[in-house]
C-alpha cells in the first residue's frame, strides 16, 4: 500500500528529519531558512537524515515528492541581561533632573537587533532607544523600568504601548 511521510530539509537540501504525522520539534535547529516536503511512496524508504533532495531516490519503489514545499525560517532570539555600563542593575537619580545619561549594555550570546523600553510601574512604554545610550529627558517619575528587548524583523512598539502586549516586532521577540 501507499505510505506518507514528510521531510524536513535545510538550506542545503539535505533531509535533517522525518515525520509521518508531520509534526516536528524545532527547538534543535539553529537560526535558518529550513523546509518541508512531503513524500508518497511504497516499498520501503531508502534513505537517511543527510541525504539531499536533488539527488535521493527515495524509496526501493516507486515515490513521488509533494508539489509544492513549505519553507520557514526559524530566528532565535536572545533577550539577555541588561545593565548599566557600570554593572549596576539599579541607580538613583535625582527627581525632576532635567536630563541625564546613561550608557547600558546587555550579554546577549547572539548578534540580533536590540532595544531599550523605559517603562512606568504599569509597562507604558515612555521612551525606546535602539543603541546603548539612554538619554533620560524626563525624571518626573518616582521609579522607571528598563527592559531590554532582543528583536527580529521591526520593532511594532510604539510610546504609550504596554510592554507586557503580546506582539512587539513583526517577527521574534
Amino acid at each position: 500500500g501507499e505510505k506518507y511521510i514528510y521531510l524536513l530539509t535545510n538550506s542545503r537540501n539535505e533531509i535533517i528529519n522525518t515525520s509521518v504525522s508531520g509534526q516536528f520539534s524545532l527547538n534543535n535547529l539553529n537560526t535558518g531558512q529550513y523546509s518541508i516536503s512531503g513524500l508518497s511512496y511504497t516499498g520501503s524508504l531508502s534513505f537517511g537524515t543527510g541525504s539531499r533532495m536533488d539527488t535521493t531516490i527515495f524509496s526501493n519503489e516507486c515515490y513521488s515528492l509533494s508539489e509544492n514545499t513549505l519553507i520557514f525560517k526559524k530566528t532565535i532570539t536572545d533577550g539577555a541581561t541588561i545593565s548599566f555600563d557600570d554593572g549596576q542593575t539599579a541607580v538613583n537619580t535625582c527627581k525632576g533632573l532635567k536630563s541625564k545619561t546613561f550608557e547600558l549594555k546587555n550579554n546577549a550570546l547572539i548578534t540580533q537587533k536590540y532595544a531599550y523600553a523605559l517603562t512606568n510601574e504599569s509597562g507604558k512604554i515612555i521612551q525606546i532607544e535602539k543603541g546603548n545610550t539612554l538619554q533620560l529627558n524626563d525624571s518626573s517619575l518616582l521609579v522607571y523600568y528598563l527592559r531590554g528587548i532582543a528583536y527580529s524583523g521591526e520593532l511594532t512598539l510604539k510610546l504609550g504601548d504596554n510592554i507586557n502586549g503580546k506582539f512587539l516586532s513583526t517577527g521574534c521577540h
